[in-house]
């Protein structure tokens, strides 16, 4: 069967994730932020050109427990493919003492392009423990759907670090092993950044100006 080679950028896409446009906590109510993420998978030498994955966006408050967003994917752009994505969050426990906070997410990937369209949703849970007043350590799960002709669910865990470096701008950092459910011996990424010959490992980094 032909692989249309803007569902690799897809898969990537939808998988690896995008630290800033998925928030780690929610943001105060009525408080909006653009965001910037690019994400550079480790086997991306099997997509010469089109790495990092980059995406823009925005976020916003809705409550204070409630924050969501939205994003559009540029780099399918260079296959002529149209990507975005829409999310919501809610804090489900509040960070007290050692315990973390905990928040639930979901999001909506679609790509549409060459006369076919997917649609990618993912499901998050991060808890994140504040490492100072101004930063977050944090570790999630993400799992995501592909309804191809042979649907599967994959598993991504992810750790990562967010700063607020002023009060306006922050910036992220988090390393992802994404499909750590699939064995990668062959096929999509052919092993290629493969822990354990399963997923494939990304790193991911991003900026968010509070509006």
């Amino acid at each position: 069967m032909r692989r249309h080679p803007w569902l690799v950028i897809a898969a990537i896409g939808s998988l690896g994730g995008c630290a800033v446009t998925m928030p780690v906590r929610t943001v105060p109510a009525g408080e909006t932020r653009l965001a910037l993420s690019a994400g550079e998978p480790l086997a991306s030498h099997l997509i010469s050109g089109l790495v990092p994955y980059v995406t823009v966006g925005a976020i916003h408050g809705i409550t204070d427990a409630t924050t969501v967003g939205a994003d559009l994917h540029a780099s399918p752009a260079a296959v002529g493919v149209f990507g975005a994505d829409i999310s919501a969050a809610h804090r489900l426990v509040a960070e007290r003492g050692h315990s973390p906070e905990l928040t639930a997410a979901g999001q909506v990937a679609f790509f549409v392009g060459s006369g076919v369209a997917r649609l990618f949703p993912s499901l998050l849970l991060t808890s994140s423990w504040s490492a100072g007043p101004r930063t977050l350590l944090y570790g999630s799960l993400t799992l995501t759907g592909q309804f191809t002709a042979a649907p599967v669910a994959l598993l991504s865990p992810s750790v990562g670090i967010s700063h607020q470096v002023t009060h306006r701008l922050g910036v992220e950092l988090e390393w992802r092993w994404f499909g750590a459910n699939v064995d990668t011996h062959s096929g999509l990424f052919e092993g290629a950044a493969s822990l354990a010959g399963h997923g494939a490992m990304s790193v991911n980094g991003g900026i968010a100006w509070r509006w």
